[in-house]
């Protein structure tokens, strides 16, 4: 496999910093639930985090939930599971879900599906990539880092069979 760099780890950053000053904007005199998908969104959330609290925000409650999507394949099924739920009660709570990749969208629609059973006040959604072209269920994504063709992507928390999660750079992986 060869791979090329569709994104470094300084525009990356500099696109989180832009997100961050945006989310510490919008909630100014809040604290929100932000919440991240594991496994891929952890490096994403660590570096948005910092960047929002270096944005001013007062300091606010983090954790995560992890969903089963892929099961043992490249292929998004249509029926996600959740595997683990988070640890803090989100009723009548500002939420920001944090996403790896808007793809079909049936995570993030089972999610805020599961979310709003739990009566927030509201729930907002960063996602760092979206691959428009792969959309099944129209999500609205508050916060985006990045649109991408239909390709196949690591780094930056997202892997290839658990592999690459720790390269700074996303990089589009290409087979010879």
């Amino acid at each position: 496999m060869n791979s090329q760099i569709l994104f470094s780890k300084s525009q990356i950053q500099k696109r989180v910093g832009e997100l961050a000053k945006l989310i510490a904007h919008d909630f100014k005199n809040e604290n929100p639930i932000i919440i991240g998908v594991l496994n891929g969104s952890y490096i994403f959330m660590s570096d948005l985090t910092q960047k929002i609290w270096e944005s001013g925000l007062p300091d606010f409650p983090v954790n995560f939930v992890g969903v089963s999507s892929y099961e043992n394949s490249s292929k998004s099924n249509t029926k996600p599971k959740l595997t683990r739920d988070t640890k803090i009660d989100i009723k009548g709570r500002n939420i920001i879900l944090l996403e790896d990749i808007y793809d079909t969208g049936y995570t993030l629609d089972y999610l805020l599906t599961e979310f709003m059973k739990r009566s927030p006040k509201t729930i907002k959604v960063a996602s760092f990539l979206s691959k428009k072209d792969c959309h099944k269920i129209d999500i609205q994504i508050d916060y985006l880092g990045f649109e991408i063709n239909n390709v196949w992507v690591e780094g930056y928390g997202l892997d290839s069979a658990e592999f690459g999660r720790a390269n700074p750079n996303i990089i589009k992986k290409q087979t010879t």
